[in-house]
């Protein structure tokens, strides 16, 4: 299992080729919350094809890379379904910027104090908007992704799986 982001191409290649081996499971986050966050984002999207899309995420002041992992991976995601490639990024705004382009993602990571982990969609039409938040107050709350793994693992063939395919498993 594999449970990090910012890993180098070779690594993630030897995790893939070790997928034929054995069962693999890789997943950015493996918070069962951060999930449905994800797929609530990718169903509201197609009918908010034309919304700004923003998405802002907190981490304690110890972490040493922003945006997140998981920002990025929500934010690939969005882009993926609406077409846009990584030029759709906008990582914070500051100075005169001009008028907001209608293909942009904007990535705003906030770091400060013991937040563990809290991640925000934000879709902003014309007179209203959504938004879409998963916040981690505990730790362990990635321990019940992992431990739902263990147990897709020690039954699943070779293979490379992800935290969807060991939730689907798990409801069938």
């Amino acid at each position: 299992m594999s449970g990090t982001t910012g890993l180098s191409p070779d690594e993630e290649s030897g995790i893939r080729a070790a997928a034929a081996r054995v069962p693999v499971v890789r997943a950015a986050n493996f918070s069962i919350g951060l999930l449905a966050l994800r797929k609530a984002m990718e169903a509201a999207l197609p009918g908010l094809s034309d919304w700004d899309l923003e998405i802002v995420e907190r981490h304690h002041r110890l972490k040493v890379d922003a945006p997140s992992g998981t920002a990025l991976e929500l934010a690939r995601r969005a882009r993926e379904q609406r077409g846009w490639g990584e030029e759709s990024l906008r990582h914070g705004r500051q100075g005169r910027t001009g008028t907001r382009p209608r293909a942009e993602i904007g990535l705003h990571a906030l770091r400060g104090g013991s937040w563990v982990g809290d991640h925000a969609v934000v879709l902003a039409g014309p007179g209203e908007s959504v938004e879409l938040r998963h916040i981690v107050q505990d730790r362990a709350a990635f321990a019940h992704g992992v431990l739902h793994a263990t147990k897709f693992v020690a039954k699943a063939p070779a293979g490379f799986y992800t935290l969807e395919d060991v939730v689907t498993a798990a409801h069938r």
